[in-house]
């Protein structure tokens, strides 16, 4: 994520757009989500001040939008996160991010099966193709709200499948495998996490700002 931010920020002038700069605000949320810097504060002011350029500079772009949303919908502003999610829909139906952006922000007003059939309409687009792993965790996050628990499993199982190093995954494997009996599945998927996130605790995994509901 640091090298891609690097890549990004070291674009001639000309080059650093609106989508660039949603990239980057996009990045700074992930370091967030997954606890990889050591100053949220400061990382999501730098996220939102991006964001905020890059709505400047394209207000209607697809991506920005999208971008947009899931900023919303990790502050909790359910209604905002849709709004924008829709109107990235609008322009560009079939991008994968936006339509991502929409599944996100749908889960957070609780149209679940909506969000389903938005995560699968993005899974045929070129993030599915790239990062596989980013849309089986949505999908595997929708399946739970949708009370599919075995279909949640094999696609977070398949996520971490495509990336040994997804931690999302493997707080769903380790949840959903405890939750059908399987104490040794679940134990091991722990003993993975604990390798790429060297001070987990179930104590952690409890605590209310922890990544996983």
């Amino acid at each position: 994520l640091e090298a891609a931010d690097r890549v990004l920020a070291a674009l001639p002038a000309h080059r650093q757009g609106a989508v660039s700069l949603a990239l980057r605000s996009y990045l700074r949320n992930t370091l967030i989500l997954e606890r990889l810097t050591e100053d949220p504060a400061a990382c999501s002011d730098e996220a939102e001040a991006l964001a905020l350029r890059a709505r400047e500079l394209a207000p209607n772009n697809p991506v920005v939008l999208a971008v947009a949303s899931l900023s919303a919908s990790r502050r909790r502003d359910a209604v905002g996160a849709l709004e924008l999610a829709q109107a990235a829909c609008r322009t560009d139906p079939d991008n994968e991010l936006a339509c991502h952006a929409l599944s996100e922000a749908l889960t957070g007003v609780g149209r679940d099966l909506e969000a389903l059939e938005a995560i699968e309409r993005g899974a045929r687009g070129a993030l599915a193709e790239l990062g596989p792993a980013c849309w089986l965790m949505r999908r595997a996050q929708v399946l739970v709200r949708l009370g599919r628990l075995g279909d949640a499993e094999n696609s977070a199982a398949a996520a971490f499948a495509f990336a040994a190093d997804n931690r999302p995954s493997l707080r769903y494997l380790a949840a959903l495998r405890h939750h059908r009996g399987d104490l040794a599945g679940a134990a091991d998927a722990l003993r993975h996490l604990r390798r790429i996130e060297p001070d987990f605790s179930l104590e952690l995994m409890a605590q209310p700002d922890y990544p996983v509901q």
